[in-house]
């Protein structure tokens, strides 16, 4: 059994692939970034920002060598543009496209703006969470007709 530790920067890398893996099916990211060939590269590079923010100012768990990770922001201000920038956001939009950054943008706002609206109490918030999936592993068909 494992069990549950704080993110060491040496397992970084690997964190980034498994978040990377768990979103990549994900229709909001299949929209940010359409190209399947690229996708994996591009979501590395922003989803490695709020890893690395949660390391700065926040919290990071891991399980399973890094095969399970959640990112954990503490009640305040929630996710700073200046930590933001100290997290590497600024270079996403070079490295992943600029197109591609802007729609995870306009999505990442409207989002915020229902989250500030709907949980204005002080309150940890888990900003990510992911499971390292295999390439080969097989997805739900989208649908509320999908058996479980």
């Amino acid at each position: 059994m494992s069990t549950i530790t704080p993110l060491q920067r040496a397992s970084l890398d690997r964190a980034t692939i498994t978040v990377e893996r768990a979103f990549s099916p994900d229709p909001l990211f299949t929209w940010v970034f359409p190209d399947a060939a690229t996708r994996p590269a591009g979501l590395q590079r922003l989803m490695r920002v709020p890893l690395e923010y949660g390391l700065r100012y926040g919290r990071v768990t891991t399980s399973h060598d890094a095969k399970a990770a959640c990112v954990w922001i503490p009640p305040g201000p929630g996710m700073t543009i200046s930590g933001m920038i100290r997290s590497g956001m600024l270079g996403v939009p070079f490295r992943a496209g600029f197109r591609s950054f802007g729609k995870f943008m306009t999505a990442n706002e409207a989002t915020d703006k229902i989250h500030k609206t709907r949980v204005p109490e002080p309150h940890w918030y888990l900003a990510v969470v992911g499971r390292r999936r295999s390439r080969r592993t097989p997805t739900l068909p989208p649908g509320p007709s999908r058996k479980i």
